[in-house]
């Protein structure tokens, strides 16, 4: 099996994912495929998801939803 390159970019909204993403999709000579986690996260099977709010959180070993107000 081949391995791949993940490059994260995280950072809170409008603050440039995007557009770096699009701009390393131009100059980087590889194919790079640009998505985000809210297309991964409906996939994500519920045993393996703990969803929280608040200040503190319950984490999960595996995927931890948190939602705030």
């Amino acid at each position: 099996m081949a391995h791949g390159t993940v490059v994260l970019l995280n950072g809170t909204s409008s603050s440039g994912k995007t557009s770096i993403a699009r701009a390393l999709q131009d100059i980087i000579d590889e194919p790079y495929l640009h998505t985000g986690i809210d297309e991964y996260s409906p996939h994500i099977p519920a045993r393996f998801t703990t969803v929280s709010g608040g200040t503190a959180p319950e984490l999960s070993d595996y995927f931890t939803l948190i939602y705030r107000d």
